[in-house]
């Protein structure tokens, strides 16, 4: 990503208002421009050419851009959140869902003692929230309002040649980044029985759940882990976790369960009643009891320890690691469907044919497969 670029595209939006949609502009503007700029270059032109080029070309995005809220008209419906001890704690109540899209900052849910909701951020400036029709909204302000605010606090430049106004992008960037490398946790207090759908979202921040349960959870993030242990025992209907490179760990109990990540772990502990768990270069581990079981890893090893003998179905898949499906001694009418190309395949489970209650299948490529009981 061109720095240049970013702190230009940012400034467009120094005044205005984030919420999800002026997020999605500014993200569509921003990866546009980082493209055109690319084809320009390999076009043969210079980088100071190709700065003024989109500059240019960015003349009648400040209308449009205008037409949103600005950061001096106050939220009109948005309620107030309860007065707070400290700057950077916030106080809520009467919300039935969360809803969080952060950029750089990690996400970590706690259990609330009080009843209420609590807000909690080092930074205060990196988020806005809204609330209302019962949800709690938290977005992050992490690059562009940052760098609209970093750049009132730079001398404006008096020279007004494209010399000039790279110098004074240049010195924005370089403040941008000092101060963007120090970030903490936006932190959320959830009381019992309270929240019953949460949906939190970070680019490249990791997420943290360890509040009491919600009857729907949704987690995603970019480039961290994510941890699901919630402080209670109760049952969710839906839990999905999505990771493009970090380690994804659940332990709890859902009547579903969506997990994948594109580099990294994922592992799943608890009871469930259908279980997704889908990783391509890391292993996937499963522990527990299920219903339906679907675990693949397409360059790394994948494994189910199931606790239950009421399970129904096991499909295990692999392209380039073992599969090992390991099942309760008192399972009974079992069929097992196992391959690999260049492995061994070892099952230890008697068949009761292709109408068993009890259906498995397990292929890979280049690993072994073991299915077996104990």
């Amino acid at each position: 990503m061109n720095d240049q670029i970013a702190a230009i595209v940012d400034a467009l939006f120094q005044n205005t208002v984030i919420n999800e949609e002026t997020l999605a502009l500014h993200e569509e503007l921003m990866n546009n421009c980082q493209e055109h700029y690319a084809d320009l270059i390999a076009r043969g032109e210079t980088p100071e050419d190709a700065l003024e080029i989109i500059n240019d070309s960015l003349s009648g995005m400040k209308e449009v851009i205008a037409e949103y809220p600005r950061k001096e008209e106050p939220a009109s419906e948005a309620a107030e959140a309860e007065e707070a001890p400290e700057a950077g704690h916030w106080v809520f109540s009467g919300a039935e869902g969360i809803r969080v899209h952060l950029l750089e900052q990690t996400i970590e849910v706690l259990p609330s003692t009080d009843g209420r909701i609590h807000l909690r951020c080092d930074q205060p400036d990196r988020i806005s929230w809204t609330q209302e029709g019962g949800w709690l909204q938290v977005t992050g302000n992490d690059r562009f309002r940052r760098a609209a605010e970093m750049a009132r606090e730079e001398e404006k430049p008096s020279d007004f040649s494209l010399d000039g106004i790279l110098n004074y992008v240049g010195r924005v960037v370089n403040v941008f980044s000092r101060q963007m490398s120090d970030t903490g946790p936006l932190k959320i207090a959830v009381p019992a029985g309270m929240i019953r759908e949460m949906d939190l979202n970070t680019k490249s921040g990791d997420i943290s759940c360890q509040g009491p349960t919600v009857e729907t959870l949704r987690t995603h993030t970019a480039s961290g882990d994510i941890e699901i242990d919630p402080s209670n025992d109760a049952t969710m209907n839906l839990v999905t976790a999505g990771s493009a490179s970090g380690d994804i760990r659940i332990r709890c109990s859902a009547a579903e369960a969506d997990l994948s990540t594109m580099s990294g772990e994922v592992y799943a502990d608890g009871a469930f009643d259908t279980v997704r768990m889908k990783s391509v270069s890391g292993d996937a581990e499963f522990r527990g009891s299920v219903i339906t079981l679907s675990i693949q890893s397409v360059s790394g090893d994948a494994e189910a320890v199931i606790d239950n003998a009421s399970v129904t179905q096991v499909d295990a898949r692999s392209t380039s690691g073992d599969l090992t499906i390991v099942l309760p001694e008192q399972t009974d009418a079992v069929h097992a469907e196992c391959s690999s190309r260049s492995g061994d395949c070892v099952n230890r489970i008697s068949d009761a044919g292709a109408g068993a209650r009890v259906q498995i299948r397990a292929a890979t490529v280049s690993g072994d497969v073991t299915i077996e009981a104990r």
